[in-house]
């Protein structure tokens, strides 16, 4: 099933609001700036927007789907994502942002687990799901690692579980970022090389741009249709970032800004994203 444009359009102007919070959060002096920690957003857009069965007014609501972040750094997009559907005020979202160890502390709505270890996420995740699929529940968890965590013995032994179970309420997903550099899916080798392995072990994969809100929703349609068998989402970076990565926001050449610099571009980025958002509205 195909997305529709005006989802898309939906999906997108998502993502440019998140990317303003992310630059007013930069602004307000709070957490150091960090491609790691938006470079799921897009993914997470579609599941929040559109994908997962949620209620941000209940957030305990039993029929939700569920979600396992084990992917290093990359809390904050997901706190700004759940600010942004609705699970609890933007101006406490800005305050969280100033202070990780506040975010350690709170019990924040719409965080089904928070991990002690990132290695024990697969395993979590996997428990969750078997627990779903023994109560009779279509419900899905939605596990998300980074390349990184796939280093960990630990998680490829959950996979062989996941797989050998055909254990369709557990969907992995996997931001595959080696590659910094702009290239194509066909040339992706080590995404490639991770496709092959999934997919041997037992997994239905699929390899998409990660950055393209269209092409995520679409593969996580499909894998709809797939019944009796586990299923991997490997997430390519095919260009750079996006246009607020810090190489793109500050000058190449301008390597160390001083504190008024900085303060000109970021003014200028949340300017010119508030006249897109303008234009999207």
């Amino acid at each position: 099933m195909n997305t529709n444009k005006k989802q898309v359009e939906q999906l997108e102007k998502l993502v440019a609001n998140i990317q303003l919070d992310r630059l007013i959060m930069y602004k307000q002096g709070g957490q150091d700036y960090s491609d790691d920690s938006f470079s799921v957003v897009e993914l997470l857009v579609v599941l929040y927007g559109k994908q997962m069965k949620i209620d941000p007014k209940r957030p305990e609501w039993e029929e939700r789907d569920r979600l396992v972040l084990a992917k290093s750094q990359a809390s904050l997009g997901l706190y700004s994502v759940l600010a942004n559907v609705g699970y609890f005020d933007k101006e406490w979202l800005f305050t969280m942002a100033q202070s990780f160890e506040l975010c350690q502390r709170l019990k924040i709505p719409g965080i089904d687990v928070k991990l002690d270890s990132l290695k024990n996420g697969p395993a979590v995740a996997t428990g969750m799901a078997l627990g779903l699929k023994l109560a009779g529940k279509e419900n899905k968890t939605y596990l998300i690692m980074g390349n990184k965590e796939l280093m960990d013995e630990q998680s490829w032994e959950v996979f062989w579980t996941i797989a050998q179970f055909k254990l369709n309420h557990c969907r992995v997903i996997i931001a595959n970022e080696e590659k910094r550099e702009a290239v194509s899916l066909k040339e992706n080798i080590s995404s490639l090389n991770l496709k092959r392995e999934m997919e041997r072990i037992g997994f239905y994969t699929l390899m998409v741009d990660g950055t393209n809100v269209q092409a995520i929703d679409e593969s996580l349609e499909e894998f709809k249709k797939v019944k009796k068998q586990a299923v991997c989402l490997i997430l390519v970076r095919t260009k750079e970032q996006n246009s607020l990565s810090y190489a793109q926001l500050f000058d190449k050449h301008l390597v160390n800004p001083t504190p008024n610099e900085s303060e000109q571009v970021i003014e200028k980025a949340i300017l010119n994203l508030q006249k897109r958002l303008e234009r999207m509205s």
